[in-house]
């Protein structure tokens, strides 16, 4: 599956199968989340995966009583040291920059999850001590959300969204396209007048290549 089918074809799985799942397709996953990007590059983001049934059974307590996470075999706890973040970007680094960091290292995570074929669920609604206390995360580390990942045993239907015509502006906030024509219109053109470029880039190159020095 390319990028885009895999965000179309990805959904939040709430029914699993009780399969244990290969270790190396859990570091995939991980990796997936290590990879993704942070303010200032500073990697403030950490990752607990947990296997042991009865602190799943806590997490899922810890989770308003979710008790259907339990039966996924792994759950991926995402935390964020907000200190690093803090440090150098101020409050709005540990308000703002810390939750975005985890949320694109969650959101890389469940892509890479469907790419490899298994479901996840993003759970970010919980009880913040119960969830820290049931994995022994530290007072200073920000609790994100909870990843249950494994093999779905149910079939989520595609959910219905807002078409593309209503969520998107062009160059003012409010100035909406008429038809999605008009998006795909404005953005060929540009798309064309870049490959036009590239092209006599390319053509000088090929002919004078002593001009264009090579990293």
């Amino acid at each position: 599956m390319d990028i885009f089918e895999v965000i179309q074809k990805r959904r939040s799985v709430r029914k699993f199968l009780e399969v244990p799942l290969d270790w190396e397709h859990v570091g995939q996953i991980i990796e997936a989340g290590r990879m993704a990007p942070t303010a200032g590059n500073v990697q403030d983001v950490r990752f607990c995966v947990v296997l042991d049934p009865g602190t799943r059974e806590k997490i899922a307590e810890a989770c308003y009583q979710q008790y259907w996470m339990s039966k996924a075999p792994v759950h991926i706890v995402v935390g964020v040291e907000t200190q690093k973040t803090e440090a150098f970007y101020g409050h709005r680094g540990k308000e703002v920059y810390a939750a975005q960091n985890a949320a694109a290292a969650t959101m890389s995570m469940v892509l890479a999850a469907e790419a490899l074929g298994l479901s996840t669920c993003w759970v970010a609604a919980f009880e913040d001590h119960q969830l820290k206390r049931a994995i022994g995360m530290p007072d200073n580390v920000q609790a994100h959300c909870v990843i249950p990942l494994g093999f779905a045993d149910e079939t989520p239907r595609e959910p219905i969204k807002f078409s593309i015509e209503t969520v998107v502006y062009l160059n003012s906030w409010g100035n909406r396209f008429l038809h999605m024509r008009d998006l795909s219109g404005e953005f060929s053109d540009m798309t064309d007048a870049a490959l036009k470029k590239g092209k006599e880039i390319m053509e000088k190159a090929k002919k004078h290549p002593s001009t264009f020095v090579q990293a």
